[in-house]
């Protein structure tokens, strides 16, 4: 039934959000980075490549996570064939990949408590002490590993690929077209987050990566026959048979 295939993705995905819900509430974030002190060199050189004050904002860029769920139920449904069941486990399978990966993100940024770009470039000379106070003792100004925006951005778009890679089986060439669509977009999402100075280029990376590892996890969990299908598949390639009597010998 489909309690019984989502119970367990789902009680998962509730104690990471109560997780990071008691976290934030007993502990807090951090203001003593954990694992990052300075910022790399390379951290640092693509900043100051990539970075660019009073950019304006593109669709995607303010609307970033409209896009992924128009992207989601548009590729998910767009692409339906068979029971509407499967598509139903589809779709929850990515709000569950979706919500524990949002959770786990937040819990991290906590933990860790990196400082963002903006609070590295602060400057009370420049900025007005004033201005600059408000920056410190902000809570989002010490969230910047993982970037959530990039996480999100890769959950959705490794859990899409892996969908519709199934659906569109036999058709290489649209599934290779969907693929690099996907990843592109979630790439793009990455990239925008440099551009507006709100994350180092490893928060970016640890991101995709993360994202990447939920949304391919999460499917996979979802669909442990076709995983098992999949093995007996390549298993049968070779087949072993027990000795047989021929005239004359065996």
């Amino acid at each position: 039934s489909f309690w019984d295939r989502h119970k367990w993705h789902l009680l998962t995905t509730f104690l990471m959000v109560e997780a990071d819900y008691l976290y934030a509430r007993e502990v807090g974030t951090s203001r003593t980075p954990l694992l990052f002190g300075e910022p790399t060199a390379v951290d640092s050189s693509v900043d100051n490549s990539l970075h660019a004050d009073n950019i304006s904002l593109n669709f995607i860029e303010n609307n970033k996570t409209n896009v992924l769920r128009a992207v989601a139920l548009g590729s998910i449904l767009g692409s339906h064939k068979g029971p509407w069941g499967e598509t139903g486990d589809d779709l929850m399978g990515l709000i569950e990949a979706e919500k524990f990966n949002t959770a786990s993100t937040e819990l991290v940024k906590r933990i860790v408590g990196r400082r963002r770009p903006a609070l590295d470039r602060a400057d009370a000379s420049k900025i007005g002490q004033a201005e600059y106070d408000s920056i410190q003792s902000s809570d989002s100004g010490h969230l910047s590993f993982y970037s959530a925006a990039t996480s999100d951005a890769f959950t959705y778009c490794s859990y899409l690929d892996l969908v519709v890679g199934r659906r569109l089986e036999g058709h290489r060439g649209w599934r290779i077209a969907a693929g690099a669509g996907f990843y592109s977009l979630a790439g793009y999402i990455g990239y925008t987050r440099l551009r507006q100075g709100e994350h180092y280029l490893t928060d970016v990376l640890a991101g995709a990566a993360a994202g990447t590892l939920v949304g391919r996890g999460f499917y996979k969990a979802n669909h442990r026959d076709e995983n098992a299908d999949d093995a007996l598949r390549r298993e049968s390639r070779f087949h072993f048979s027990p000795p047989l009597p021929v005239p004359g010998g065996g």
